[in-house]
């Protein structure tokens, strides 16, 4: 039997499955997020290595014969990190005969469009966009929260808490999401702050929902984040449609915050330059990781296979690796 692993890391967790070339699910396993611009290599080589031993527990470990393995990782292109990324799962899979690494955003892409061509536009903490033409991948945005505004769900959440703050030292208007703050953090906004600080980006963009809540209660700050935000995201949009060939163009959408696309799309669609169709996969990124993996073996993951993961990833229970020593 040929077995394939499939990777999915990012700020989060890092999502690992293995699989023959049906597509049957034979392990899952759940580890730390291995974004190494967020934690540093040593946590990202840490988790990665933990997962894939508890992936591979009972199927020869590490050394096991892999046909092919994918690894779609956050931040898995910035700078040099594509090259890095690449020899440490080489080291990680020395017996693997096929490997492969990218940004995650190429497993959310082959996800809901398979091994083809089109655009993702993956906005959770973060933000970036990717568009694959002729086998070819460009990126638009990621940059990270000190130098990019790409309507993230860390945007969102700063943009609550300084709409609060503005309300709270007179430079702005009241604003429901004072309360709606205050009811989530415990304390007042301003109170808020140094706790926010130390705990980081996850921290923030958690408070992104509140502002999709005081929108739907007719918030006038809440609708002025998310038009603000939407015009950041019709810029990727707009930026990976131009790379592509033909309408409507293919958009996969993921991330936190497209679980309110109904809220969110009336702000976003009239300031798109071309028509889309938004695709929201039905799978987990994980199961693009498969489709890329199964490339790198020259084989093509149709309905059939598809069909197959679906079933088996829902019927396999994920084990939880041990967390990396720090």
């Amino acid at each position: 039997m040929k077995l394939f692993a499939a990777v999915d890391g990012g700020g989060t967790k890092t999502d690992l499955v293995l699989f023959n070339e049906q597509g049957r699910v034979l392990a899952r396993a759940l580890a730390q997020g291995c974004n190494p611009n967020d934690f540093g290599w040593p946590r990202a080589e840490g988790a990665l290595r933990c997962g894939l031993d508890c992936l591979l527990e009972g199927f020869g470990g590490r050394a096991a014969p892999l046909e092919a393995a994918f690894a779609g990782v956050s931040g898995g292109t910035v700078g040099g990190n594509q090259a890095r990324m690449g020899a440490l799962l080489k080291a990680l899979l020395p017996a693997a005969r096929a490997l492969a690494s990218d940004s995650d955003a190429v497993s959310a892409l082959s996800s809901g469009v398979g091994h083809g061509d089109g655009c993702v536009v993956i906005c959770g903490t973060g933000s970036v966009g990717f568009a694959r033409v002729n086998g070819r991948v460009s990126r638009a945005g990621g940059w990270g929260y000190l130098f990019d505004k790409g309507g993230s769900g860390y945007d969102g959440g700063r943009d609550a808490v300084y709409h609060a703050l503005c309300a709270a030292d007179g430079r702005g208007p009241a604003t429901l999401l004072s309360r709606l703050l205050e009811q989530r953090l415990g304390v007042c906004a301003a109170q808020a702050v140094t706790a926010l600080y130390e705990q980081g980006k996850p921290a923030v963009a958690a408070l992104a929902p509140l502002v999709f809540e005081a929108e739907r209660r007719g918030d006038a700050a809440a609708k002025a984040i998310l038009a603000e935000n939407a015009k950041e995201l019709a810029k990727l949009c707009n930026a990976l449609s131009e790379r592509m060939e033909g309408v409507p163009c293919k958009t996969v959408l993921a991330g936190s915050m497209f679980r309110d696309w109904p809220q969110l799309a009336p702000y976003l669609t009239p300031l798109l330059a071309k028509e889309h169709q938004f695709i929201f996969p039905r799978l987990p990124p994980v199961y693009g990781s498969a489709v890329e993996a199964l490339a790198l073996a020259e084989r093509q993951a149709g309905a059939a296979f598809e069909a197959v993961f679906a079933a088996s990833l829902a019927a396999c229970p994920a084990r939880r690796a041990k967390e990396a020593a720090q």
